[in-house]
């Protein structure tokens, strides 16, 4: 006697359920990510390799982090400006003003010989008016 399976069957004594080997899953090192916060994993050589996103600093597989979120963060002559560590001076003083900066704010001071607001503008002091006394002020001919 012969049988006759459907194509999706193989005959062994009776007909059986062949099953298409499923496509072998490459895995891969990106997926999940082996990265930190703020750190992007690409695949070299097939390891995943993390590095930080631009602008972060640290170790990409425990979290990178900015150079700076509050000004502590910085050097006492510098502040924390967009998340960088930076000179808070330029563009800050007035004309004729010097900048300084003072555990990490800038501070403007007039010029010697100068006066006025040094954030804004500081102007030439006036001379200095000499006072002359009634003796002299007036002289008869």
């Amino acid at each position: 006697m012969c049988y006759k399976c459907n194509e999706q069957f193989i005959f062994r004594n009776k007909c059986i359920l062949t099953v298409p080997p499923l496509p072998q899953e490459r895995p891969t090192p990106c997926i999940p990510s082996p990265c930190g916060s703020n750190a992007v994993c690409r695949e070299q050589n097939g390891a995943g390799s993390c590095t930080c996103l631009p602008d972060y600093m640290g170790n990409p597989y425990e979290g990178c982090r900015p150079e700076c979120v509050l000004n502590s963060d910085c050097a006492p002559n510098f502040a924390c400006i967009r998340n960088k560590c930076q000179d808070p001076c330029p563009g800050t003083c007035g004309q004729n003003a010097d900048c300084q900066v003072v555990n990490h704010l800038p501070s403007c001071t007039c010029r010697p010989l100068y006066t006025g607001d040094p954030f804004r503008f500081c102007n030439n002091l006036p001379p200095e008016r000499k006072t002359l006394s009634h003796s002299s002020a007036c002289l008869h001919i």
